[in-house]
């Protein structure tokens, strides 16, 4: 199916009246790709092909040359959306600029639809159109599906190539306390400093989803932390075999079938756990009065 194909999809099971529109003769579609008569929403929707390289000054350039050709060939409008496939990694800010641009020009309201708002319009939908649209539910599913909350977003960073940083990220105010505080060693101290230089990686994935996703993984992570303390305590170095203990539970097992792969799940591991390290969901937080344990 196409990314058009799903938009349209996806809007005719959420509005009564939606229809989409083929392009036809020499006027093309005239920069409507589907619209809401009874609101005047219409849409205008980009979608590159797998596979394909596309520019967010590119994707901008369109936004405002479609609205152009909306705005000259169909009456009503009060709403322009562009529908863009950001492969969840958010609006760029060319795309939102123009946006703007044409709100404050126009005085309609002119937004931008991207997977993250489309996955949650079609989560919204009644369970048979959502089966309807995704051609039905395999009998059986596959055996490397992770079905944890933090399965995506290691599935995301391990694919994903890490940047050398180049800026100076500060670390959260009580980072070196937290370090000191739980027992880690120096080892495991620069392995976590190091890796919260990719937590905007996290944060940036974070972004383009429900902030359920995040308080999802949060819990699985704390939760995991408690099982580490459980499995592993009175012996010496406990907090350094804890973080190993918590990399080998957070890889998933169809990774470590290969050693690449899970070279790369465990680099992406540690950059989860340096991210929720940080934002005190695994280890314990200092307080006055309290111990390390």
């Amino acid at each position: 199916m196409s990314f058009q194909s799903l938009v349209n999809s996806v809007f005719e099971g959420e509005y009564d009246d939606f229809q989409s529109i083929a392009p036809w003769g020499n006027s093309g579609d005239g920069g409507n790709d589907g619209y809401i008569p009874s609101v005047g929403h219409y849409l205008q929707v980009y979608g590159p092909k797998a596979g394909s390289s596309w520019t967010s000054v590119a994707a901008a350039k369109k936004a405002e040359e479609d609205f152009s050709k909306l705005k000259a060939q169909w009456a009503g409008l009060q709403r322009y959306s562009f529908v863009l496939n950001d492969r969840f990694q958010g609006v760029p800010a060319p795309v939102e600029q123009k946006l703007q641009g044409i709100q404050t020009t126009h005085k309609i309201v002119a937004d931008a639809i991207a997977c993250a708002k489309l996955t949650n319009s079609f989560t919204k939908l009644p369970e048979h159109l959502m089966i309807e649209i995704v051609g039905g539910v395999p009998s059986e599913q596959p055996g490397v599906i992770d079905k944890r909350a933090m399965g995506e977003l290691i599935d995301h960073l391990a694919s994903k190539a890490a940047a050398i940083s180049t800026r100076s990220k500060g670390l959260a105010p009580d980072f070196e306390e937290k370090l000191e505080f739980n027992g880690l060693s120096d080892e495991i101290g620069s392995r976590l400093r190091a890796n919260s230089y990719q937590d905007a990686d996290v944060t940036a994935f974070l972004s383009t989803r429900d902030q359920w996703l995040a308080q999802g993984i949060a819990q699985e992570l704390r939760t995991l932390y408690e099982r580490s303390k459980s499995t592993i305590t009175g012996v010496e170095d406990a907090a350094d075999l804890r973080y190993v203990w918590m990399l080998e539970e957070i890889i998933p097992n169809s990774a470590k079938q290969n050693i690449y792969t899970q070279k790369a799940f465990q680099g992406a591991a540690e950059v989860i756990l340096a991210h929720f390290f940080e934002a005190c969901d695994v280890y314990d937080k200092p307080t006055a009065g309290s111990g390390a344990t």
